[in-house]
């Protein structure tokens, strides 16, 4: 499976509290016209904890359907109950799903060895009808998957990649070092696309793609070209969007900055809570700086 590009994981648009799956839709098809490579849909940005199970089929379902078919979706499916995670993710098989994005386990956390995630994973791939992707996500879970983890991991047909949000290039760089070539390591914080991407990393899975997706797709073509004083002025440009987006005002702030660039993006559902009013105010400034709305 090709995984080379962009892929914004996207928000889940609600109304009175409603998965708003037209919403959901039409974003979709919009994201798809800025030539991104596919979608990420219950990732951290979808708020997958906090929708129930037929909630994310239905999630998986429209997003597929607003897709072209040869676009890759990723099915966030992780979990720490290994019996519901290999039940969502063969769920998530039946609504179209291409492969599933999994994070390693959370509650147990400090007893989770080399040995507890290479047995997790294993079984998972095992039991899945779809390719697995490694979700390593250390600001929700608490550690990083090592790079020697996520080599034993690779040596499974069924797991074929890995995503890493963390910003820590030196583990980025312990992963590819590695890992075969053709395992697809994605990088998933928007902050160090450029030095992800000329390290080796062959796309990314990025919040400010829900914002910025031809931007983030115009770094990966200039660093393919080896344009990359062109490619890194536009990464410093979107740092601080990307700062806004995660750090400074997360899955709300984000929704309002779809808003602003004629997205549907809502509110967040509890226990989140919306930006206010000052916060939004600098939320357009950050973006007018950035030249993403006018």
């Amino acid at each position: 499976m090709n995984l080379s590009g962009i892929f914004p994981p996207i928000a889940t648009p609600f109304v009175m509290d409603r998965v708003a799956t037209s919403h959901l839709a039409e974003n979709v098809r919009l994201l798809m016209k800025t030539g991104i490579r596919g979608i990420v849909a219950l990732g951290s940005n979808g708020e997958s904890v906090s929708l129930t199970k037929m909630e994310k089929l239905a999630v998986l379902e429209h997003a597929r359907n607003a897709m072209p078919d040869d676009a890759p979706l990723l099915a966030g499916t992780g979990g720490d109950s290994l019996p519901e995670t290999i039940e969502l993710t063969n769920g998530a098989f039946e609504c179209g799903a291409n492969a599933a994005l999994v994070f390693n386990p959370v509650f147990y956390r400090d007893k989770m060895t080399h040995q507890s995630l290479v047995q997790y994973f294993r079984k998972l791939a095992d039991h899945s009808r779809i390719p697995i992707v490694l979700y390593n996500v250390p600001k929700y879970t608490g550690y990083n998957i090592s790079a020697e983890t996520v080599a034993a991991l690779a040596e499974h047909p069924n797991i074929i990649g890995i995503k890493s949000s963390s910003e820590n290039i030196g583990h980025l760089g312990e992963i590819l070092r590695v890992v075969p070539a053709d395992f697809s390591v994605l990088i998933g914080t928007g902050s160090v696309l450029f030095p992800a991407l000329t390290l080796g990393a062959i796309g990314g899975v990025l919040a400010i793609a829900n914002v910025a997706s031809a931007q983030c797709v115009q770094l990966q073509q200039w660093v393919a070209e080896g344009n990359w004083a062109k490619a890194c002025d536009l990464q410093l440009q979107l740092i601080p969007v990307n700062k806004a987006l995660t750090a400074t005002y997360g899955i709300a702030g984000l929704k309002v900055a779809q808003e602003l660039i004629g997205l549907y993006g809502g509110v967040p559902r509890l226990p989140l809570s919306p930006i206010g009013e000052t916060e939004k105010a600098q939320l357009r400034q950050i973006l007018q700086t950035a030249g993403l709305i006018s």
